[in-house]
């Protein structure tokens, strides 16, 4: 266990927080030193700025999330993991991450998604994808790329929720918007294959063209496997509406 601060004490399996700033106190009890950490920062900023900052929030969102999640992800996961320490300190991380998120709306967008992928791959958790999609659904939300990539596939696949293309191609082309290449690669295979939109060798061309550029490793044979079913003029028009989509970053491109 690390040094325990001042005003942070364990006894018996809780945690008790006190802090005090110019003769005024402020207490609270967690159940994990995680928690009693981020509950130090903001009991703190609290007592010196009269209330707790979004500054304070998001350090201890920082310090808690990052001990949390990055923790969990790197932990060894052995065989037969169920009932063993592994399971057990990855359970306890995920709650303090949990906790903390269900406890202040500014926790970073990225730590939501992160937690959405543990719960997709069954990372540090039981494998759950409808508590995956929740997770990826809030920071997708608030405008996270990666999020929005990832929920797109779980609507792609029916995991977690009924497969619904269109709502899989909505989230895709959210996500291309701001330059994810997997997912610039997955809506010009929607297009290609009628998937939620309606068939357009052109488009799913600029899109596996622009992928293509942005670093998708499966994007070129995609597109020149619809360049198979395309015209000169075709792959010529596909060619400059990808031009004109880079050039406009993303905004520009049907």
């Amino acid at each position: 266990m690390p040094t325990l601060p001042r005003g942070i004490r364990k006894r018996g399996n809780k945690f008790f927080v006190d802090v005090t700033v110019d003769g005024k106190r402020k207490t609270a009890t967690k159940d994990t030193l995680t928690q009693a950490f981020a509950a130090y920062e903001m009991l703190r900023s609290d007592l010196v700025m009269g209330k707790t900052t979004p500054s304070a929030r998001s350090n201890a969102a920082t310090w808690t999330l990052g001990q949390s999640l990055t923790k969990t992800l790197s932990m060894h996961k052995p065989e037969g993991w169920r009932g063993c320490a592994y399971e057990k300190q990855a359970t306890l991380n995920v709650q303090d991450a949990v906790y903390f998120m269900g406890k202040d709306r500014l926790v970073d967008t990225i730590d939501r998604s992160t937690l959405g992928f543990m719960y997709e791959s069954g990372q540090g958790v039981p494998q759950d994808y409808a508590e995956a999609v929740r997770w990826y659904r809030l920071a997708s939300e608030q405008g996270h790329a990666a999020a929005q990539y990832n929920l797109g596939n779980m609507y792609g696949n029916g995991q977690g929720v009924l497969q619904d293309y269109a709502e899989a191609v909505r989230l895709y082309q959210l996500a291309a918007e701001q330059g994810t290449a997997n997912a610039q690669h997955n809506l010009g295979r929607m297009y290609y294959n009628e998937d939620g939109v309606l068939q357009s060798h052109v488009l799913a061309h600029m899109w596996l063209n622009i992928a293509s550029a942005n670093g998708s490793e499966m994007a070129p044979a995609n597109r020149d496997v619809a360049a198979e079913q395309m015209t000169s003029d075709q792959i010529a028009e596909a060619q400059a509406l990808a031009r004109v989509c880079m050039s406009s970053g993303y905004q520009d491109c049907e």
